[in-house]
């Protein structure tokens, strides 16, 4: 694609250039051979083309099978009409030259393993929704053997070669090494065209790039692919269009009036109050009534009694469960204030101190100062509808404090007939019930969050954008699109090495997932940390399964170390992701929900992949409703584990869809080192040319075939089926 000059960049960031299909991304080489065997040719071989051949513009050219089809016809005449028999006899040898690439593979890496005297190992935790398959890695030898030379089965490359390149690099072990973007210590990284392993070959605006990503010890690649600093970001420099209200947009703020380092004035327009289906019921509403008895003189406004409830002091964990009792008199036996309890009994008295004299009467003044800081209604993003919310974090911290006095109306009920049964809960009173480690680890990172926005008032804005496809299912099995950039790694996380990419949440359709309960999985972890996105259980409706939500400007409060009841909150954070002129934090989380499977085999109907493709690609798309930048994607294993997807289907799934939406991939196997160089060869071979339409349909064959019976060969399986396609 060409590259554009400054004055289009305004318009690159928000519109949909149709040429941008990944034209230019496709990474294959016009010295390719035309016959389908070149399709496996070794990348040593091709190198040796490319010496005897000019360099040619990154253009992909269609393999020319004429003539092959031509003797193909011929044989098929002579062999009987059994044309597909004919053809895997014609391709018999390039198919199992794919299955015999794994097995030399595999047979190197336990030769290795027998020199060195060291089995391998498994490495560290399987964060998100992830599939507990094995990670691996291996072990140098001894400190004895540390330069014997290894030759272990890699792509297009030795482990020895890899390291020789690394030692070529400016910085040397002995020498400070470089930190990159997120804090993290830079790894060896290898740049040089004209000295390259043959496989770490990417084609990136008509320039080759050889990116090689080494653990710390260099023993084994932690990232294959495109540079992680190669792929889009958000910037501030992409000036968003002048923040207006609309019919499918609401403000809660004066969005005229807007000031950089200022905290946004609420909007106070005509109506202040809406007690209907379609709005937030509010508690300081006058029609939010507690009838004593059914007498007219028992009736008071609920809002009169929490005023007076939390007007008094309240200087222990007793006198804040009496306050939330007070006007809950329907839960005064059912609720129990364990965990709150446990929480601050297992503090510091110092800090205890702090949060009783001060955090809790700070976050009771939130409550109070409803009225004046949230003065309009705040619609419901109901489903099937394509609507987004801006409002201040002033606001989004006066909501969730009212959600942690317990005082949202008619949102405490939760069987299938209530009101609210299609929505999240909201008020924290299931929290505070049974105390346990995981919820006082919860109550850290909220608590960590009330201190810092009272100590500092933030001044920012935040967008909840419901997405839906308004059934704009895709056809994918005739999908032109062809397969972007994409970075693998076995190391770091989304939310860290994600900056300013479009972040997965790996959601439930209850937005939040049990982050006000027991869960404690990614989703959660997510909504903890960065605490504002809670906001959103307020008013978003259960998903569909052609909808998403989209949070823009949520900022993160919090460290944390583990994952699931490992979890623990490390301290607090100070967020310096710069804003964009809407005073939003340039951070995008997108909330996407996979399908629970309780079979494993129910994920490769055809019907579940177009599902998971149509959820995956109504997160992706570009700019439905509210103005976006094109950033990559950074995701991970989403609807694994617990979920029982696999990672090698949904991680392809994940590509094509990405590819639709013409995004590139930053994708975080979280230890997993096997699966991260699997999905890196399987997109190396993607991109010969191949487009997200072939692989539907090859996979379609796949699971109709029954490949998924034999998981470590079901990406050789989908190889041989899209060289079988070409024919």
């Amino acid at each position: 694609m060409a590259r554009r000059n400054d004055s289009s960049k305004v318009k690159d960031c928000f519109y949909v250039d149709d040429s941008d299909n990944g034209d230019g991304q496709m990474g294959t080489k016009n010295a390719r051979s035309s016959n389908l065997t070149g399709d496996l040719m070794t990348f040593s071989d091709q190198d040796e083309q490319d010496k005897s051949h000019p360099s040619q513009p990154n253009q992909f050219q269609p393999l020319d099978c004429s003539s092959d089809r031509e003797g193909d016809q011929k044989s098929s005449a002579a062999l009987g009409s059994n044309t597909e028999e004919v053809c895997r006899n014609l391709l018999r040898p390039a198919i199992n030259a794919v299955h015999q690439e794994t097995k030399s593979r595999e047979t190197t890496r336990r030769n290795i393993e027998d020199q060195d005297g060291h089995p391998k190992q498994t490495t560290g935790r399987n964060a998100g929704n992830q599939d507990d398959e094995s990670k691996e890695t291996t072990r140098s030898s001894s400190t004895g053997d540390k330069d014997r030379e290894t030759t272990r089965s890699y792509p297009g490359a030795t482990y020895q070669s890899l390291q020789a390149k690394a030692k070529r690099t400016p910085a040397s072990s002995d020498e400070e090494q470089p930190m990159d973007e997120d804090g993290m210590r830079s790894p060896a990284i290898v740049h040089q065209e004209n000295r390259r392993p043959p496989n770490e070959t990417w084609l990136s605006n008509n320039k080759e790039e050889t990116v090689l990503s080494m653990s710390p010890g260099g023993s084994i690649p932690r990232s294959q692919g495109e540079g992680i600093l190669n792929l889009k970001r958000s910037s501030p420099s992409c000036q968003m269009p002048t923040l207006q209200p609309s019919m499918n947009h609401t403000v809660l703020v004066e969005a005229n009036k807007i000031v950089q380092g200022s905290v946004p004035a609420p909007h106070r327009g005509r109506r202040t109050d809406a007690w209907d289906q379609e709005h937030v019921k509010m508690p300081h509403s006058p029609k939010n009534l507690y009838q004593r008895d059914r007498s007219f003189l028992g009736v008071k406004t609920r809002w009169s009694m929490i005023t007076k409830a939390l007007g008094k002091k309240l200087s222990s964990p007793q006198d804040i469960e009496k306050a939330i009792k007070s006007y809950n008199k329907k839960y005064e036996r059912l609720w129990k204030f364990d965990a709150l309890t446990s929480f601050f009994y297992s503090l510091h008295k110092d800090e205890q101190q702090h949060y009783l004299t001060n955090v809790i009467p700070g976050m009771a003044r939130l409550v109070l100062g409803l009225p004046n800081i949230c003065p309009k209604p705040i619609p419901l993003l109901k489903k099937r509808e394509q609507r987004a919310i801006t409002m201040s974090q002033l606001q989004c911290a006066c909501l969730l404090a009212n959600a942690f006095f317990c005082t949202f109306p008619r949102r405490n009920a939760t069987q299938g007939n209530s009101e609210y049964s299609s929505y999240p809960t909201i008020n924290f009173n299931r929290l505070f019930d049974e105390e346990n480690s995981s919820k006082r680890e919860k109550l850290r990172a909220i608590f960590c969050y009330f201190d810092q926005v009272l100590s500092q008032t933030p001044c920012g804005l935040v967008t909840f954008e419901r997405r839906h496809l308004h059934g704009e299912h895709k056809d994918w099995s005739r999908s032109p699109k062809y397969f972007t950039k994409l970075h693998v790694s076995s190391e770091g996380t989304i939310e860290e090495n994600g900056k300013g990419m479009l972040q997965v949440d790996f959601a439930s359709p209850i937005i939040g997932g049990g982050v006000l309960g027991s869960g404690l999985v990614q989703e959660e972890i997510r909504f903890l940390i960065n605490t504002e996105l809670i906001v959103s259980r307020l008013f978003t409706e259960k998903l569909n399964d052609d909808e998403s939500l989209l949070i823009t400007g949520a900022e993160q409060y919090s460290h944390y170390d583990g994952y699931s009841r490992d979890f623990k909150w490390r301290g607090p954070m100070r967020d310096t992701t710069e804003r964009d002129n809407w005073q939003r934090r340039c951070i995008e989380i997108v909330a996407i929900d996979a399908i629970r499977f309780h079979d494993f085999e129910e994920q490769f109907k055809r019907q579940n992949i177009e599902r998971e493709l149509n959820k995956a690609y109504c997160g992706f798309q570009f700019a439905p409703l509210l103005p976006q930048e094109r950033v990559a994607i950074a995701t991970g294993n989403w609807g694994c584990g617990a979920f029982k997807g696999h990672p090698k289907l949904k991680g392809i799934l994940q590509l094509m869809a990405a590819a639709e939406a013409g995004r590139d991939v930053a994708y975080f196997t979280f230890g997993n080192t096997e699966f991260m160089k699997e999905l890196y060869e399987m997109h190396r071979f993607l991109q010969n040319g191949y487009t997200v339409g072939q692989l539907f349909n090859a996979l379609m064959k796949s699971c109709k075939e029954r490949d998924w019976q034999n998981m470590p060969e079901f990406y050789n399986e989908l190889k041989s089926k899209l060289l079988l396609s070409r024919m």
